[in-house]
């Protein structure tokens, strides 16, 4: 469907003011960037409309609206258009086509020529207001959880195998980048007013700081690298009075760039949240503070895993069993990754004396690297490391 609305006094990119008519068009489906321009482009070039507004997810759900070269390279879910390449392209142009028949005209159309829709009679009445539970242990920490705790990444199950990687409320004294896990548990407030914070912070000399991205945003669980849980006890009702416990983990993962390449130091995990004050029943609801500071931890080199194959070496990196961050795109967020900068390969004999130093460029394939290396028969130890000094020995 679409609707032409206006005039309205628009201001442009130039800072001009003008007053413009806006075309919109309503597409049952997930539209994607280059759909949109093209719409844009040819409501001006076919209709004459110079703002073009293009929603999705209108009225009907039909996958997504892809340009056809966009349906034909592939990539993600493009399947889900059943009806081929050139499905978002037939509904744009019916939609441009009914736009040009029936907006194009001086004729406002009723907005319900049958008469079949009248308008919706709301009944007026004072909405229920349910109190937040008050939460005094708020900013406690947890070392043990309850026996009904949910937890993503199959944690539970770990747990319950004995794997390591599980459940481990205890901040341990260091973690390995990619398999590192750190995670904290806490008693917190009604997310009624509390709605957790955990930032990821640095120490630099006596002082923490927010670990930022190369772009300056702060590593928290607004980004997904901090995964945050909420567990209310009792689960139902929800009017019961609920403990409010809540859980936090961070992979030792950079948010942008090589995920091997975290820079190592120490660090620390901090909550920031607030606590229903109580004294009222109808909202706002006075809260205070808390507070959660997990114990530092250094982040070290990850141990690479060596292996010897016909021709060389095969380095890979292993993902936690309990990880959720990408590692590579040709890994495995729980398994095998490859290695793709320069390593040092150093073969030792028996005595320690040093018999092979060379560098040389791994070829990533199917989760792992290959390092096309000749090693010496004497060789009894063999370390790689990559250039960020993640480091793995194999023993022959």
């Amino acid at each position: 469907s679409a609707a032409r609305v206006g005039p309205f006094t628009t201001r442009d990119e130039s800072g001009a003011v003008a007053d413009e008519e806006l075309l919109i068009g309503f597409f049952p489906a997930e539209i994607t960037a280059m759909f949109t321009e093209q719409w844009r482009r040819r409501a001006k070039d076919e209709l004459g409309f110079d703002r073009a507004l293009a929603v999705g997810y209108a009225q009907d759900h039909e996958g997504y609206f892809l340009i056809p070269e966009d349906w034909l390279l592939g990539g993600y879910e493009p399947n889900i258009n059943l009806w081929g390449p050139l499905q978002g392209e037939h509904v744009m142009e019916g939609v441009l086509g009914l736009a040009s028949a029936v907006l194009g005209t001086d004729v406002i159309e009723p907005a319900f020529p049958l008469g079949l829709y009248a308008p919706t009679a709301y009944q007026q009445r004072a909405l229920p207001e349910q109190s937040p539970d008050e939460t005094p242990l708020a900013g406690a920490r947890l070392t043990e959880l309850p026996d009904v705790f949910w937890l993503p990444f199959g944690l539970e199950r770990d747990v319950e195998a004995g794997l390591e990687g599980g459940l481990e409320l205890e901040v341990p004294a260091s973690v390995s980048r990619v398999s590192g896990v750190v995670q904290l548990a806490w008693e917190g407030g009604d997310p009624a007013v509390d709605f957790p914070v955990v930032v990821l912070e640095r120490q630099e000399g006596s002082e923490w700081s927010p670990v930022v991205t190369p772009g300056g945003r702060v590593v928290d669980t607004s980004l997904a690298d901090i995964v945050v849980v909420w567990n209310p006890d009792p689960l139902y009702p929800v009017d019961a009075e609920q403990d409010h416990r809540w859980w936090a983990a961070w992979q030792a993962v950079p948010s942008t760039g090589d995920r091997l390449a975290l820079e190592v130091g120490t660090y620390r995990l901090r909550v920031t949240g607030q606590r229903f004050t109580g004294g009222v029943t109808t909202y706002p609801w006075p809260s205070e503070p808390y507070e959660v500071v997990g114990e530092p931890f250094e982040v070290v080199p990850a141990a690479l895993q060596v292996a010897e194959v016909d021709g060389g070496l095969s380095v890979w990196v292993t993902a936690p069993p309990n990880g959720w961050r990408l590692i590579d795109v040709e890994g495995a967020s729980i398994g095998d990754n490859p290695v793709r900068t320069d390593v040092e390969v150093v073969a030792s004999g028996a005595d320690g004396a040093e018999l092979l130093r060379v560098s040389a460029t791994p070829t990533p394939a199917s989760g792992r690297s290959t390092v096309a290396v000749a090693l010496p028969a004497e060789a009894v130890t063999v370390t790689v490391t990559d250039a960020h000094g993640n480091s793995g020995t194999l023993s022959r």
